[in-house]
Parts: C-alpha cells; sequence; structure tokens
C-alpha cells in the first residue's frame, strides 16, 4: 500500500526539563524520561530521529511542558531538526500575546503550527481572540480529565459547547485529548464525544488520542471518525512496528 498512515498518525514528544518524557495519566510530577523504556537519548532532536529512522515520521506533535508550566515563549520554535524537515505541531501553552508575537514563517527546516491547548482558557470568549491572531491551520486541543475540561475555570462547561463555540468563531481542527487515557494503553476513552461532535461540527476535522495499544485500536480510531491519531507508549514500547504500519489498510471513517 501507499505510505497513507504517514499522514494519519502522529508520534508524540512531551518535553519536560528539556528532555523527552513518557507522559502517564496528566501526572505531569510522574513522568519519567523515554531512556526507561530503551531509547537510547531523551534530547528531542534525537527521539524525532529515532522516529523518522524506524518509522519514516517527518511530521511530530510536540508538548513543552516547561512553557506550560511557566507560560515563557517556547525555545522549540527555533529548534533545528536536520534531515528531518517536516512540520512541528507544537502545543507551547499559546496566549494571544505569544501566538501574536510568534514569526512562524522563518524556520529553516521545518514548519510550525501551534496546537492552543484549552487547559489554559480563562472563559470561551478568549477563544475569538485566539483565532483572530492564530496561524492558519491552527489546532485546538481539547483537554479533558475523565470526561471533563481540565480548565478550572471552564470545569463546568460541557465540551461539546465548547467545540461548537470555538467552530463559530472560526476553528477548524480539533485535538480531542483526554489525558486519563495517556500512557496507559487501555484505550480511548473520547468515542462518543467524537461522534457528537461529528453530529455537531460537519466541517471540522478531529484528531485524536491517548491510549492506543496496537493497530487494532489505531484502526478503530481511524474508522470511527479521527483524521490523526497520537501516538507515543505504543511506539516506545514496540507494540506497533514499521511493517504493520505499512501492511494497514487505512479505513474511511464509518463509525
Amino acid at each position: 500500500m501507499t505510505d497513507e498512515w504517514l499522514e494519519r498518525v502522529l508520534p508524540v514528544m512531551d518535553v519536560q526539563h528539556g528532555r523527552v518524557v513518557h507522559a502517564l495519566r496528566g501526572n505531569r510530577e510522574q513522568y519519567r524520561s523515554v531512556q526507561q523504556l530503551g531509547l537510547q537519548s531523551d534530547e528531542l532532536p534525537c527521539v524525532a530521529e529515532w522516529y523518522a529512522t524506524h518509522y519514516g515520521f517527518r511530521h511530530f506533535y510536540v508538548a513543552d511542558l516547561d512553557a506550560i508550566r511557566t507560560s515563557k515563549p517556547s525555545h522549540l520554535v527555533g529548534l533545528e531538526t536536520p534531515k528531518i524537515g517536516g512540520i512541528l505541531y507544537l502545543d507551547a501553552g499559546w496566549s494571544i500575546e505569544s501566538l501574536a508575537n510568534c514569526d512562524f514563517e522563518t524556520r529553516p527546516d521545518h514548519e510550525v503550527i501551534p496546537v492552543i491547548a484549552t487547559e489554559a482558557l480563562a472563559c470561551l470568549e478568549e477563544l475569538e481572540a485566539l483565532h483572530e491572531v492564530a496561524p492558519p491551520g491552527s489546532v485546538l486541543s481539547v483537554d479533558l480529565k475523565q470526561g471533563h475540561l481540565c480548565s478550572p475555570q471552564l470545569k463546568l462547561t460541557e465540551p461539546l459547547k465548547l467545540v461548537e463555540f470555538a467552530y463559530r468563531v472560526g476553528f477548524r481542527h480539533f485535538l480531542i485529548l483526554d489525558l486519563a487515557d495517556v500512557g496507559q494503553e487501555e484505550g480511548t476513552s473520547s468515542l462518543m464525544l467524537l461522534e457528537e461532535l461529528r453530529q455537531s461540527c460537519l466541517e471540522a476535522v478531529f484528531w485524536g488520542g491517548g491510549g492506543v495499544r496496537d493497530m487494532q485500536d489505531l484502526a478503530h480510531l481511524w474508522k470511527c471518525g479521527y483524521e490523526r491519531v497520537l501516538v507515543a507508549t505504543a511506539f516506545y514500547r514496540g507494540s506497533i512496528t514499521r511493517r504493520q504500519l505499512r501492511e494497514a489498510q487505512v479505513p474511511y471513517s464509518d463509525c
């Protein structure tokens, strides 16, 4: 088959204290270096090259947990990744100011597209201002924990209502991620929400992830309507191989 799966899977790198770590249920104090899972290095360029060498990936999702924690600009925007290129989808705790002040067009070897996390939102109305300054193709990450929005200010807001509001102000790309699923290899819990969102926001593109165990999980998420699926643990542990991906039949959504 063709390498269509390269556009349907997005390998994940979570960066904390300058190193790539293994995320676990969103409990960031428990995150440990990916070297504990057998990788030779936990430096981001090295892990990106590992993904490129072992799987052929050129596009990556990176969460800069240091920038998210400190609300300071991310140094990863200017990261050089020689011989890899592609797109870096970067969650760096983006604010209206940091989006407006960032030059997304001068990277020497790759494109940076912001992933705007809802966990830092103060109110729904902030989404409109974020969309006005965000570059085209920006992704809104709907950050959940056990089905509820992570943002303390929006904890009583239904995720469906948040996405519908974001859709009305112009967002078209959404990442649905329940942090309780991350690193657990126990499956992805957001499929009921995805079904509601696909019926409500007809022109939106949805990405998902968290809890992916194997190729069966991956194929099921594609089939249910996730255009792209984020994966980390199953790659680190070798539960999904390049050969399995190349032999997979990427299904069209029919759920």
